[in-house]
């Protein structure tokens, strides 16, 4: 009986985080797995080693959370706006624009009564001087952008996007556009 599964235990960082209890690995059936809960909270730089291994997926104060994929309606309207805004800021030179699922730290851990939170805005943007000098890097933003545009799917309530509003504008994030497709109405906050 071959387990599909297996692969994914032989990967470094996974074997490495369940060998060190910080997960339990459920097998659902031949050839489906799924992490299913962390045991111990964990950090920023843990879940970034962690990410390419899992699906869609957030860090909420040290607790990881999954994600379903967005639909044809959120793509679409995501999409547009994203490649309205890159030709914008592009063609004025004013920074850069931030592709969906591009992470930011919007809450550092800063004591052991607070946790690491990465959040992926479907949007962002970051003016051209507060880029860093060096450059960027692969890792996630360890700044706030400027701008973050969130697209509202069906399934997504207003407790949740007000929730991802206020933890942006308190990392410093400049504007929230929420984008509600359904309804064509676009919220700005400051």
């Amino acid at each position: 009986m071959a387990w599909s599964w297996l692969p994914l235990l032989h990967s470094r960082v996974l074997s490495s985080l369940v060998q060190r209890d910080m997960f339990t690995l459920h097998i659902l059936k031949e050839g489906v797995t799924c992490i299913l809960a962390t045991k111990n909270l964990i950090t920023a730089d843990e879940f970034f080693n962690l990410a390419p291994h899992l699906g869609r997926c957030e860090l909420v104060r040290g607790e990881i959370i999954e994600m379903s994929p967005p639909g044809l309606i959120h793509g679409k309207t995501a999409m547009r706006l994203g490649a309205w805004l890159f030709n914008y800021v592009e063609e004025h030179n004013l920074g850069e624009v931030f592709a969906a699922e591009t992470g930011f730290i919007v809450e550092h851990a800063t004591d052991e009564q607070s946790h690491d939170t990465v959040r992926g805005p479907d949007i962002s943007f970051v003016k051209k001087e507060r880029i860093p000098e060096e450059g960027l890097d692969d890792a996630w933003g360890n700044f706030p952008p400027d701008l973050v545009v969130e697209v509202m799917s069906k399934n997504d309530t207003q407790r949740e996007v007000l929730e991802k509003v206020g933890e942006y504008l308190d990392s410093g994030v400049l504007l929230v556009w929420v984008v509600r497709p359904q309804n064509k109405t676009v919220t700005i906050y400051r």
